[in-house]
């Protein structure tokens, strides 16, 4: 893992996306999969990676979780996620393939938009204040979050 010498939540698989960096450290991994599956675990309920561009091999790495359609709350960083060597596009085919809600955070407005796949391939559509998604697998989670919904 590259360091960012300006501030922790930068800290990357990939040099190039830490800033100023500050050395590396060396730490074991697993995958989700194989997590649960040693600990005796169940699915999970949500899923919540922030790994500054290594999403695309987290998902890689959840297959048997995302069965049970968890929700996903992930960022999308095409820059980020090309420096580590996956491809956001390959980010959002796994997620638009298991999921049948999208939604793209809007931190300005504090609402949830409902987005497609080509809404997010659209140049712009991505950035600062919008690089946040949730994706929601299950009705009943659906309804958890319709306070800041915003339907149009």
């Amino acid at each position: 893992m590259h360091l960012s010498g300006e501030q922790s939540g930068k800290n990357s698989a990939a040099a190039a996306n830490v800033g100023t960096p500050a050395g590396a450290v060396t730490r074991p991994m697993t995958s989700i999969d194989a997590y649960l599956a040693g600990g005796g675990l169940g699915p999970p309920d949500i899923i919540k990676i922030d790994v500054e561009g290594y999403e695309g091999f987290v998902l890689r790495g959840a297959a048997e979780a995302l069965a049970a359609s968890p929700t996903l709350l992930f960022e999308l960083h095409p820059e980020l996620q090309a420096n580590c060597g996956c491809d956001a596009g390959e980010v959002l085919d796994v997620v638009f393939a298991r999921y049948r809600w999208v939604f793209l955070v809007d931190e300005l407005n504090d609402v949830l938009r409902p987005c497609s796949r080509a809404d997010l391939d659209k140049p712009g559509a991505i950035g600062l204040y919008r690089s946040d998604l949730v994706a929601i697998g299950r009705p009943e989670h659906l309804a958890a979050v319709r306070q800041w919904h915003d339907p149009s």
